[in-house]
């Protein structure tokens, strides 16, 4: 497992410096904060076979997450009850394009001051065969905290 250490770089967020793993710190009145410019720094652009760990830091606490990837070229971001295919370079059959993030923002969608997520992906299908046609897709995903749970569900 790889740890890393942050400069505060997120957007209307800070982080917090810690050896034992990332500790993202939300605002105290949860906006919009895009998560993937902070996980493209995190990695610092070189993807391969590594794990981050860290927390989200909420006002009502801790939420853990996990950052992996896979030596093809594939990540994915677990958090408590989602697991998001945040990173996708590897293309069999579709790939996410360049830089190969999917947007993966914290969003309070319903009011309650826990950060909620909102996903968007941009699906590039490349096909099987060489010399294929090519078409994009979009798709939109939303999960909201449930702090009974301590869980993300899809909403």
């Amino acid at each position: 497992m790889k740890h890393v250490l942050l400069p505060l770089f997120l957007l209307l967020t800070s982080c917090m410096y810690q050896r034992a793993g990332i500790r993202i710190a939300a605002p105290e009145k949860v906006e919009v904060c895009d998560l993937t410019a902070t996980l493209q720094f995190v990695t610092e652009g070189a993807i391969s076979e590594a794990e981050y760990s860290g927390s989200l830091i909420t006002e009502h606490g801790e939420i853990p997450f996990t950052l992996s990837f896979t030596s093809k070229g594939n990540g994915t971001l677990s958090l408590p009850g989602v697991n998001i295919h945040c990173f996708d370079a590897h293309d069999n059959g579709s790939l996410y394009p360049p830089p190969h993030w999917a947007a993966v923002r914290m969003v309070d969608m319903n009011a309650d001051d826990y950060p909620d997520l909102a996903v968007d992906y941009t699906i590039l299908h490349t096909g099987e065969k060489e010399g294929a046609e090519t078409r994009t897709t979009r798709r939109h995903e939303e999960y909201l905290y449930c702090p009974e749970n301590s869980v993300f569900k899809p909403k």
